[in-house]
């Protein structure tokens, strides 16, 4: 079918750091299931399960399961009280020694605004009640089968009429006011675990998912039943989720501080009513998902405007239709431009099966039909569509836009939906750089510089764990990626977690929190003026990245490594190469780097033209 508007409208070779948590990191680094996960089928290449499939050895970590926090486990027992207490004790850690004070006492929040995780061993956890999952805490599953926490049958309290979550993301740490997460809120997650909603629980919805910077859903199966929902509202990412069964898969609004949140790798079957509901403009960037069995995959709220981008995305068996947005002339305030050009759709490379209608306007009631219920569609759009950006010749017009092609086969549908998001690897093979140092007659993480330490270890091993820690406010490390001129650069993501001082790492649950010494006021430095490109073989010597370690919580000091030719170039470089992956578990990370190789990614691939939130 051809284009036409729609009818109707010291080097480091070869070695990796890995931190606790690879999971943990935002999107660039964020790995890819383990072999142990269950192996694709079909047409869908992604493999789900167990991403860590042995406990990482982080002492500062409180552990569901060991002597102060026993667990029945068995799917039984109510463990609701028990695992409550761990989140409580994790956030108190955090505030005790100063982890996380990402405010500094704004806005009444403690110094030391709380942060912390909770390991979970495989099992089956019976809750019974919300859990309060409090700023800064993640919880983390592990073991050769996620954790999975089950709501009972008819548990009081779930079919009340009101909606009420088991998992629910909260403003401020353990001891401040109990209020839904908000902009305030920064880095709570779960990881690697699953959720199953039992029958005659019609107001349940797996998880209250709000917060800021940093908040994660990844690597979960929510199985819904006959409940609300899987996901009640939307932070940062939702990374490799997969949805089934319930009225709705995400209830999605407008992410605090109104930027997009991002679905990488999901999956959302059966609901009765749509995949994805949205509010409030949702800015939903959804990329290699696949809906399947359910009427409608999106659905936004009467009167919304929004602007959603769906990239590489299988629609099967979508009944009705694809996705319903609101006349643009329909919206309060369209005779603004700046209103009505603001409704906004894109998608891109999309496949379908047995899904034939794409688009439904309301309330006029128009559609927009695929070439036949299998398809490619290459590029629909909705909205302002502005073409040859910036050239002389650029174009610019409203309405809809769609490049479609009859027929989607297996080959095509299993290329788009294929992962770009590497693996970590095994916790087994972690290698502590505090054991490292150890080894050499050293200390690590007291402030001195640590850069023979962990040159020894990058140089010994293949992957070096990095406890959570502080560190001095004036130490950075930095890196001078070592790209082959026959390979892309990597999509590296530098990142690290807070750790108390060495001589406190133990594996037991300490009896009291662990003070640390005072830090330092924080400082941040920019980029200086003309820095250039990273990425040697681009016509440019290769410079460095400048990144910090999570600014005034890391005591792992390796110098600043500057653009080569500058006074400070003489001091000594953590080098690493295309590959090197360093991850955390852990809340508080700085994005330039991520965010300057996205930009690079995005630009290769976007086309001219094309809109993109």
């Amino acid at each position: 079918m051809p284009d036409h508007p729609a009818k109707g409208g010291p080097r480091l070779s070869r070695r990796g750091f890995v931190a606790l948590g690879a999971a943990a990191a935002a999107t660039p680094m964020l790995p890819a299931p383990v072999a142990t996960a269950a192996p694709a089928t079909g047409w869908d290449p992604t493999r789900y399960g167990s991403v860590y499939t042995s406990r990482p050895t982080d002492p500062t970590a409180v552990l569901l399961g060991s002597q102060s926090f026993q667990a029945h486990a068995d799917g039984t027992g109510d463990d609701t009280a028990v695992l409550q207490a761990a989140v409580d004790e994790a956030s108190r850690r955090g505030i005790a020694n100063k982890l996380g004070d990402i405010l500094g006492g704004a806005r009444g929040f403690p110094h030391g605004d709380g942060g912390g995780i909770v390991l979970v061993p495989s099992g089956t956890y019976r809750l019974s009640a919300p859990i309060q999952v409090h700023d800064s805490v993640r919880i983390i599953g592990y073991g050769p089968s996620r954790p999975v926490f089950v709501l009972g049958p008819s548990t009081p309290g779930y079919s009340s009429g009101t909606p009420r979550e088991l998992f629910g993301f909260l403003r401020r740490p353990l001891g401040g006011p109990v209020s839904y997460a908000n902009n305030d809120t920064f880095g709570t997650a779960l990881i690697n675990l699953d959720i199953r909603i039992g029958p005659g629980n019609p107001d349940a919805m797996g998880v209250r998912f709000g917060g800021a910077q940093l908040c994660l859903l990844q690597d979960l199966d929510i199985e819904v039943g006959d409940g609300l929902c899987g996901i009640d509202h939307n932070a940062n990412l939702i990374h490799r989720v997969r949805v089934t069964g319930g009225q709705v898969g995400l209830r999605a609004w407008a992410a605090s501080a109104g930027w997009q949140t991002t679905l990488l790798d999901c999956r959302f079957t059966g609901q009765s009513h749509a995949a994805v509901t949205m509010g409030n403009d949702a800015k939903l960037v959804v990329v290699r998902a696949v809906i399947a069995k359910t009427p409608r995959a999106f659905e936004a709220a009467p009167g919304q405007t929004q602007h959603l981008y769906i990239q590489d995305t299988h629609l099967d068996h979508v009944s009705d239709v694809a996705v319903t947005l609101n006349d643009s002339t329909s919206l309060p305030g369209s005779e603004n431009d700046l209103v009505r050009l603001s409704n906004q759709l894109t998608l891109l490379n999309c496949t379908t099966a047995s899904t034939p209608d794409l688009l439904l306007l309301t309330p006029s009631g128009a559609r927009t039909t695929a070439p036949e219920p299998a398809a490619h569609i290459r590029e629909l759009t909705h909205g302002l569509r502005v073409e040859e950006a910036l050239a002389a010749d650029e174009s610019r017009r409203e309405g809809i836009y769609l490049a479609a092609t009859a027929g989607a086969g297996t080959s095509r549908i299993r290329s788009a939906l294929r992962s770009d998001t590497p693996a970590p690897p095994p916790v087994k093979k972690w290698v502590s750089v505090t054991d490292v140092a150890r080894r050499l007659g050293r200390t690590v993480g007291r402030g001195q510089d640590d850069l023979a330490v962990f040159q020894a270890a990058v140089d010994q091993h293949d992957v070096v764990f990095v406890p959570i820690g502080p560190l001095p406010p004036d130490r950075h490390t930095q890196t001078a990626p070592h790209h082959p001129a026959d390979r892309p650069p990597p999509a590296t993501d530098l990142a690290a977690r807070r750790r108390p001082p060495p001589q406190l790492l133990r594996a037991a649950d300490p009896p009291s929190p662990r003070v640390h010494p005072q830090r330092r006021p924080q400082h941040h430095h920019r980029d200086r003026p003309g820095h250039r490109s990273a990425h040697p073989g681009r016509g440019q010597p290769p410079v460095a990245v400048r990144r910090r370690l999570l600014p005034g919580r890391h005591r792992h000091p390796v110098r600043q490594v500057a653009p080569r030719g500058s006074r400070r170039d003489r001091q000594p470089r953590l080098h690493l190469p295309r590959h090197t992956q360093i991850h955390h578990l852990g809340t508080r990370r700085r994005r330039h780097l991520r965010q300057h190789l996205e930009r690079q990614r995005l630009g290769r691939q976007r086309p001219t033209g094309r809109r993109h939130p």
